[in-house]
């Protein structure tokens, strides 16, 4: 036998070379509050070597955005043989608590890593420094509110209303795809709806979104309108939403409605006597009525014989205001002419006013009056009033009075009269008085 000699051959590998050759946090642009990643690619860039427990040093947060606890790493460690790689995700989410200054605010992180020596495990390697990511913005999310206004507010059945959904952001992000919700009617009265312009908006911080509807008032009472508008976080995608709003007060009125009562006027006048014709006139609507007046009446003969004195203006002209179910009076005041025979005359005529919403003139319906009986008159006129002796009389010497009268009307005057005549002063003392009544005196005799 001979003696051999064995020699084992050790294999010497060359040490590990650990690096973090990519990192992200993402989203870029943040929404506070908002889930967020952080990733760190870690490498082994030995040729050797391999390492084992490879992890994440605890990331160290840059920046004045605050942000709660990171979960993670996942993984939580790694083995990387030479020329390996793995990639390590950190979750977390901003908060408001810690923020410094105002938004938006500026979030990194410095990241590191570190692993052993798979052959020598009590070697252990990190990276050569730290790498900090890029940084994400970190931004209060958008936040909506919303006005909702009817113009006018006090309008008559029948008249358009425009209706204005205002939405402001006051948020640090846009909010996206914005549209409003339908709008429910509460109230008694009664819209409906006539068109809209509802494209979904972008509302911009600062930039107010409108939203723009119209209706007709269609029922009599008082109407309010509810909605709401909603959209998306530019950043987080998340709902945004002004949650439901209340329109100011709509009063929807009836228009004015204005009704001539039964024209007033005597049954029996006398030719040359005045005729007072009173006309009534009340607003049946719920709008005030301005500037109301009566019109010119229309007066008509019976027989086509009868003459008026010639057309005259109410009393008063005009009336200022007439408020709901009020009535008021014009007054007409003709003469009556000569006429050789019984006649007769009716009276009728309209109102008008301006409705107080729309500004539109409102004309009544006609109505008339009653007729109006004009019979022929007769007119005692006194002729002459004549002293016998004329003078100048002596004391004790009597006098004689005389007094003459006469028909000047177109009618007889029966029992005719004369009054007691009074002596003014203490020089004359009433003697006597002839008969105080005679015939019926016809037109043009006198006595």
């Amino acid at each position: 036998f001979s003696n051999t000699t064995v020699t084992t051959a050790g294999l010497l590998q060359s040490a590990p070379s650990l690096s973090i050759t990519a990192t992200s946090l993402l989203p870029a642009a943040q929404s506070l509050g908002q889930p967020y990643q952080l990733i760190l690619t870690v490498s082994n860039n030995g040729t050797g070597a391999t390492l084992f427990n490879v992890a994440p040093v605890a990331p160290t947060k840059v920046g004045n955005a605050g942000t709660n606890a990171l979960s993670g790493p996942v993984p939580a460690s790694v083995t990387l043989s030479a020329g390996q790689s793995a990639s390590f995700t950190y979750t977390g989410s901003s908060s408001a608590v810690g923020a410094a200054g105002n938004s938006p605010w500026q979030l990194a992180y410095d990241l590191n890593a570190s692993g052993q020596d798979l052959n020598n495990p009590a070697n252990t390697y990190t990276t050569p420094a730290f790498v900090q990511t890029t940084f994400a913005t970190v931004s209060r999310p958008a936040s909506l509110t919303a006005q909702v206004t009817i113009s006018p507010a006090l309008v008559n059945q029948g008249q358009q209303v425009t209706v204005l959904m205002t939405v402001v952001n006051s948020g640090d992000l846009n909010a996206l795809t914005v549209t409003p919700s339908a709008l429910i009617q509460v109230g008694t009265g009664g819209v409906s709806f006539l068109s809209g312009t509802l494209t979904a908006l972008t509302v911009v911080p600062g930039t107010p979104g409108v939203f723009t509807w119209t209706y007709s008032a269609v029922g009599t009472g008082t109407v309010t309108l509810q909605g709401s508008a909603n959209g998306f976080d530019s950043a987080s995608d998340d709902p945004v939403g002004t949650g439901a709003v209340t329109s100011n007060l709509l009063n929807i009125l009836a228009p004015v409605n204005l009704s001539i009562g039964a024209l007033q006027a005597p049954s029996l006048v006398g030719t040359g006597a005045q005729i007072t014709v009173l006309m009534p006139v009340t607003n049946f609507g719920q709008t005030t009525a301005l500037d109301v007046s009566g019109s010119p009446l229309t007066v008509s003969s019976v027989d086509g014989s009868g003459v008026l004195s010639t057309a005259v203006a109410p009393l008063p002209a005009q009336v200022a205001s007439l408020g709901s179910n009020a009535t008021t009076w014009f007054t007409y005041i003709y003469t009556v002419n000569n006429t050789p025979s019984v006649t007769g005359f009716t009276f009728s005529g309209t109102a008008r006013g301006v409705d107080s919403n729309t500004g539109v003139t409102v004309t009544s319906g006609a109505n008339g009056s009653n007729i109006v009986t004009v019979t022929p008159e007769g007119q005692l006129a006194i002729k002459a009033f004549t002293v016998s002796p004329a003078g100048p009389i002596s004391v004790g010497q009597q006098l004689t009075l005389q007094l003459k009268v006469s028909d000047t009307g177109i009618g007889n005057v029966n029992n005719v009269s004369v009054a007691p005549l009074q002596v003014l002063g203490a020089a004359a003392v009433l003697v006597t008085q002839s008969a105080s009544s005679f015939t019926p005196l016809t037109p043009g005799e006198a006595t």
